[in-house]
């Protein structure tokens, strides 16, 4: 990631109060003539989105001479350094070493990419200067490397080995210490791609769950070891879909971070997004009701912008499992405005994450020429890449909606396409080939004009018990992400088109 669009994203990430101290802390430092960096600074923040161009053009028109890399590198420092004094009172964590500080405020940024290569300067300190780091750090740390190496095949090595690397200069309790050995442990098996290896990782998971340290809760006295306990289950429980287990322990935890812990605001609402979903999946209606507008009105902007997000996908997912696609859609509207407005604090996945989620609410609510101008805008953007997590969900999601509009010969030429560029792919699961398959034999069936009605809705039939099959055969951990929320949706519509079509009527026409 270049310079420029880290300062662009970390400017468009600041609260109004920080922005308020940055401007008074440069006052006391430097002289004027070493304050080009201040104009860098408003003119990237009057940006809407990142332009180099524009950023060197008005610089020259302002006669700023000094190299814009200089200036840039200059306000990065800068602009840490003051994140840095800021946040030393407010965040307990944020007390360690002057590169660990600033690699903190990059994670909770959501600067991935920049976070990890500041932790690799990190991992090349000395033994004896390695700084101390806490369990939490810990695990935003582990986020960077999955998030900013997701398509690196070694990438789960890498957690394993820098963990080994790191954990040796924990000074903490063994309970702390087991606890992340535990935690990377999981996570690398929960994080495993290969889809021929579900019954393997169902076992291994199973086998961890018995765990001295995770049977017994007794061991843990200090609240990062209740949170890295939870990490552990959670991804034990989500995999093995225990949710009632997963119930519990998010909401047992939730009530122990509520009363005291202010400084951990976005762990608070990642539990809290656990126990959401955690209601959906045992159907606790009126909890979950309850409880979605529990941090309305956040006023800490990393923490507001989390909980918009996990609102809505919490929204979107009780949505589709209950079939009220419409509790979804009333906040379109408002999603949308906000996505608009501050689309730099989200990841890709989570992009993708709310064109995927609102794209099956409109398709439950049969508007798919609304659907369509919906998902346009993702498929049309060529650089998302076709190993993210949801673009097998998008692309079939798209298909079914150009059928639904009868664009017959659009989406045949999108299979055709998508198909010579997956094939380059060895990691695409073999279901999504048979659903284009598929996809393309209905649209050439609905585009032929037949002998008869009856052999036009028998071959129609056939497909669409052929499409069922497919979506019962199909095990979610081979479908990713597109089961999880859009299977039961996808049946719906494709018994519907079989209850449409009555053989034995035609039989008796014809």
């Amino acid at each position: 990631m270049k310079k420029g669009e880290v300062l662009f994203n970390l400017i468009k990430r600041l609260t109004k109060s920080e922005k308020r101290y940055f401007k008074r802390f440069t006052q006391l430092v430097g002289s004027k003539e070493e304050k080009d960096y201040l104009v860098v600074f408003e003119l990237l923040e009057r940006q809407k989105e990142y332009k180099e161009k524009e950023l060197r053009t008005k610089l020259k028109d302002l006669n700023v001479k000094r190299p814009i890399a200089n200036i840039e590198n200059y306000l990065l420092d800068k602009l840490l350094n003051s994140l840095t004094q800021y946040n030393r009172n407010k965040n307990l964590y944020i007390s360690y070493w002057s590169e660990l500080e600033k690699t903190h405020i990059m994670l909770r940024k959501g600067l991935y990419e920049a976070a990890e290569d500041t932790l690799k300067k990190l991992h090349l300190l000395p033994d004896h200067k390695k700084p101390l780091y806490h369990s939490y750090m810990y695990a935003l740390w582990h986020d960077s490397l999955m998030y900013s190496q997701t398509k690196s095949p070694d990438v789960y090595h890498k957690v394993q080995e820098l963990t080994q690397s790191w954990l040796q200069h924990l000074e903490g309790t063994t309970t702390e210490v087991t606890y992340l050995h535990l935690l990377a442990e999981i996570s690398h098996i929960y994080q495993t791609p290969y889809y021929k290896l579900q019954e393997e990782k169902s076992s291994q998971l199973e086998k961890l769950l018995q765990h001295d340290f995770l049977t017994d809760e007794s061991r843990c006295i200090t609240i990062s070891s209740k949170i890295n306990r939870f990490y552990c289950l959670f991804y034990i429980y989500s995999y093995l879909n225990h949710h009632e287990a997963l119930l519990h322990k998010s909401k047992d935890l939730l009530q122990v971070l509520r009363k005291d812990h202010e400084a951990m605001a976005s762990i608070l609402i990642e539990v809290w997004g656990t126990y959401l979903l955690s209601c959906i999946k045992n159907k606790k209606n009126k909890t979950f009701l309850k409880e979605l507008k529990h941090y309305d009105n956040q006023s800490e902007y990393s923490t507001q912008t989390r909980h918009f997000y996990v609102k809505n996908y919490a929204s979107a997912i009780y949505a589709i499992q209950n079939n009220k696609p419409q509790f979804a859609l009333d906040q379109f509207e408002e999603l949308d405005t906000h996505f608009s407005t501050y689309q730099a604090a989200y990841t890709e996945d989570h992009i993708q994450e709310f064109y995927f989620h609102i794209g099956v609410c409109l398709f439950m609510d049969k508007k798919y020429t609304e659907g369509l101008n919906w998902l346009n805008q993702w498929l049309l953007n060529k650089k998302r890449p076709l190993e993210d997590n949801f673009f097998f969900a998008l692309l079939i999601l798209y298909l079914f909606f150009q059928t639904e509009n009868e664009n017959f010969y659009l989406a045949n030429r999108i299979i055709d396409l998508r198909k010579r560029q997956l094939k380059k792919n060895e990691e695409t699961p073999e279901f999504v080939f048979k659903f284009m398959a598929l996809q393309k034999t209905l649209n050439n069936t609905l585009l032929k004009d037949f002998r008869t009605e009856l052999v036009k809705k028998t071959k129609l039939f056939n497909i669409y018990t052929n499409l069922l099959d497919l979506l019962d055969q199909t095990s979610d951990e081979e479908g990713r992400a597109i089961f999880q929320t859009f299977r039961q949706p996808l049946k719906a519509w494709v018994k519907e088109k079989i209850n449409l079509i009555d053989i034995k009527q035609l039989q008796d026409t014809e």
